[in-house]
């Protein structure tokens, strides 16, 4: 081959690879187009709904009736901070109490703020929009932090985006950005030959991802490699009765999304969850965790799955706790739950601090990489999260349900041989230190 025959070689090589170029931001921009488009649909679904008239209306007799009522409860915490005369739970709990009364006309964020303050849950998880800081002084929720936060600052969210100054530079220059995206359009014509144009169109009318592909195509390889041989497996798309440990598939009876109310410990409760991980042990499953995914990352997903992650995460503590768990393992007993939303991941959990008061907390945040480049400069860093996902807090929390399993176990034979020789004076079990909380749960209207 020739000199001139070799640079005309070289320079079809590179026009080829602008076209390719050229063609593979074409499609990646008619994706992100149809996914703000759906972000902007929802949001003006959400601002409707919110607008729509009251369907519960009282009397101002029959309010200010409920506010005195409301006004003399007191919860069962001793959590005072500043010499306070109201404890914490109590102020979330009236706050959560008095927003009840109008539930079906609330936006998202009091939605979230009556859920976790009905449950006695304090929300201090990164992001949170259950505005509960507003109940507080700014010197009274710091102190509130520095009593209950897991650190002041987590870094993990930004040391997983090394490319967070590229996406700032994009915000800081929209007109660049949309400059850009017309004039890729532009060359639209030149970058698609037949072939080519043909597999731009199949891609740009592909949907945005929905929350079964992120479950099947991403999330559950990961889970299932990460839990592999340890006893814990997955169960998708389940609905869980908080006062039994029995889990049963209800499609047969029930319709996907349903939800269901808690009023007392003896009520039947049924909520979907998008999955649970569950702990085999004796032929009897026992949960340790709970997964809630989005497609995207919202503020309504924030606050409604949050919350919702939330109750799960005290109901999951309260159903191990019935086992009789030991005082020591009480002490480091919390409840690790994972909010997904497209490939980012927030880990939260819940622990019981004070007499029906909860402490919910964030642990941990990252994104899975999108990008071969990506990949590489964070693989390490994202393996250690999961990593610690599963070692720190899942199989924890499975170690803790094995080890109460087995004292009961012994504890059985123990009594069966005191039994035999008719041995009477036994002593009772210590009485548990904190007092669990019952589970709030609001239902829709029952169809006939």
């Amino acid at each position: 081959m020739n000199k001139e025959n070799e640079n005309l070689y070289l320079q079809s090589l590179e026009n080829k690879s602008i076209q390719e170029a050229t063609f593979s931001n074409l499609t990646h921009a008619d994706f992100l187009q149809q996914i703000n488009k759906k972000k902007a649909a929802n949001l003006n679904s959400v601002a409707s709904s919110s607008s729509c008239p009251p369907s519960n209306t009282f009397t101002t007799e029959q309010i200010n009736k409920k506010i005195e009522e409301i006004n003399q409860y007191v919860c069962e915490d001793n959590v005072k901070i500043n010499n306070s005369q109201l404890s914490v739970g109590t102020i979330i709990m009236r706050q959560a109490m008095i927003k009840r009364m109008d539930y079906q006309t609330l936006t998202p964020s009091d939605i979230a703020l009556v859920n976790c303050g009905l449950n006695c849950i304090l929300d201090i998880t990164q992001g949170s929009l259950t505005n509960q800081r507003l109940l507080f002084s700014k010197e009274d929720w710091s102190q509130i932090k520095t009593l209950f936060s897991k650190s002041p600052i987590d870094n993990n969210f930004i040391e997983a985006r090394p490319a967070i100054s590229k996406i700032d530079k994009l915000f800081r220059n929209p007109h660049d950005m949309e400059e850009s995206y017309w004039k890729s359009k532009s060359y639209q014509q030149k970058a698609s030959n037949s072939k080519e144009k043909l597999g731009y169109e199949l891609i740009s009318i592909i949907p945005s991802p929905s929350e079964a592909d992120l479950m099947i195509k991403v999330w559950a390889d990961i889970f299932e490699v990460l839990f592999f041989n340890t006893g814990i497996y997955i169960r998708w798309q389940v609905y869980a009765y908080f006062t039994s440990t029995t889990k049963i598939d209800l499609y047969a009876y029930i319709h996907r999304g349903e939800k269901g109310l808690i009023t007392g410990d003896t009520d039947r409760v049924m909520f979907k969850l998008d999955a649970k991980l569950v702990l085999i042990y004796d032929e009897n499953e026992y949960p340790v965790s709970c997964v809630e995914f989005a497609p995207y990352s919202g503020p309504k997903k924030i606050k409604t799955d949050r919350s919702k992650l939330l109750v799960e995460a005290k109901a999951l503590y309260n159903q191990t706790m019935d086992l009789n768990v030991d005082e020591e393992n009480e002490s480091i007993l919390k409840i690790v739950n994972i909010q997904i939303m497209g490939l980012e991941a927030h880990v939260v959990s819940v622990k019981l601090v004070d007499d029906h008061l909860y402490v919910a907390n964030s642990i941990e945040s990252y994104m899975i990489p999108s990008t071969g480049s990506q990949l590489k400069k964070e693989t390490k860093a994202i393996i250690g999260h999961l990593f610690d996902f599963k070692v720190q807090y899942t199989l924890d929390t499975a170690n803790i349900i094995k080890q109460t399993l087995n004292d009961k176990k012994k504890t059985k034979k123990s009594m069966k041989r005191k039994i035999e020789k008719d041995v009477k004076d036994e002593e009772p079990p210590p009485p548990r230190k904190t007092k669990l909380a019952s589970i709030w749960r609001y239902k829709t209207a029952s169809k006939k």
